[in-house]
């Protein structure tokens, strides 16, 4: 993984942190990127209250990368997301969402890697 250093990290930049017992999400917002006005982020964790853990099955991240706007990256279903959908970014899949303005999605979920531009 090539890490920037914080003085090259733009809005949009992310990485996910595994070395712990609990993942973490950084995500940048520091407008240094013009394209990169605005970010809603709404996670939501145990709906219930009540975290069940399961057991984390560890998958390789594909080489290259998938484009969100290429109808083939999406599997079998070869369908890109529209308005309304339920996504998820597969495990091991390594996606780059690379439209000038999403769809409003229904959920998004991400097993896999999903990088913004």
């Amino acid at each position: 993984m090539v890490t920037k250093s914080v003085v090259d990290l733009v809005s949009g930049d992310n990485q996910v942190k595994n070395e712990t017992e609990f993942r973490t999400f950084e995500f940048v917002i520091n407008g240094k990127e013009e394209s990169s006005k605005s970010l809603s982020v709404r996670p939501l964790e145990c709906i219930t209250g009540v975290c069940v853990l399961e057991a984390i099955e560890e998958f390789e991240l594909e080489e290259g990368q998938r484009l969100w706007s290429d109808p083939e990256s999406w599997g079998e279903d070869g369908k890109v997301p529209e308005e309304g959908d339920d996504v998820e970014i597969q495990s091991g899949w390594n996606m780059l969402l690379d439209l000038n303005e999403t769809p409003n999605l229904h959920t998004l979920t991400i097993n896999g890697r999903l990088s913004v531009i």
